[in-house]
């Protein structure tokens, strides 16, 4: 878990400023680059701080820590989900909300917006008034998607990185500690699986948690919007939708 000695260029993104960091303009030097010549070890930046196997092990170590004082306070047995959500719970939650404007304000804007543009067309009155203005809030609607979306994927796969990293360095620190006798009951094979497979389901995890909050309000809006344009009717296929819930949970477990 050693950091590289060899040096590395510093890191452009940590001092990039946020419109840099928002349009990801601080790696185009890298991308311009790499578009006319294979890339070296050498055109490679050094990790930021927060993102550094000693910073992130010492920093889950120490909720961990915490965890396992308030558990032997209660009497009770030490979780590390909730040593996690600590310390990466409230990043995790404001990346989220990325999420969450992308699914429940511009995946349905952008069809209604459509919607008043063909009643343009059909000669029906539309909300946007000229045909020019919903054209172009429908442009707004997709350059707004690509500048929330791909912060938001690039930050849940920043996080997802920093709690397999912490993880992996803690259990490796870990694994220092041990005596001969305690490591004569752990097989070297379980070290191996936690660090090569478990953590890595961190990767796929960290993208779809928010969509456990994010779902039920995206359903509860376009329901709402459903009811306005159907009544009763949307309430068939908002049945059918909450039926296959429990079918789905039990496939996917």
């Amino acid at each position: 878990m050693d950091q590289s000695k060899e040096k590395l260029k510093p890191n452009p993104r940590a001092t990039a400023s946020w419109i840099s960091k928002l349009s990801f303009w601080w790696l185009m030097p890298l991308l311009k680059k790499g578009s006319t010549a294979d890339l070296t070890i050498d055109d490679l930046y050094e990790v930021e701080r927060c993102d550094a196997s000693k910073t992130l092990c010492d920093t889950m170590e120490r909720y961990w820590l915490e965890e396992r004082a308030l558990a032997a306070a209660r009497r009770g047995k030490a979780s590390y989900a909730r040593a996690l959500l600590r310390c990466f719970g409230l990043r995790y939650f404001a990346v989220g909300l990325l999420a969450a404007i992308e699914e429940c304000v511009l995946r349905l804007v952008q069809p209604l917006v459509l919607g008043w543009l063909i009643r343009h067309f059909e000669g029906l009155a539309s909300p946007m008034g000229s045909p020019m203005l919903s054209g172009a809030a429908i442009v707004a609607v997709a350059l707004i998607h690509i500048v929330v979306y791909h912060p938001f994927n690039f930050l849940c796969r920043q996080l997802s990185l920093e709690a397999r990293v912490a993880s992996s360095a803690l259990v490796y620190r870990k694994s220092l500690r041990l005596s001969k006798s305690a490591l004569a009951g752990t097989t070297v094979g379980q070290m191996v699986n936690l660090l090569s497979n478990d953590v890595n389901r961190f990767d796929s995890s960290v993208i779809f948690l928010n969509y456990l909050w994010i779902g039920p309000l995206q359903l509860i809006i376009v329901t709402l919007l459903l009811w306005d344009l159907l009544g009763w009717a949307c309430m068939a296929g908002l049945v059918v939708i909450v039926l296959f819930i429990p079918l789905q949970s039990f496939m996917g477990k």
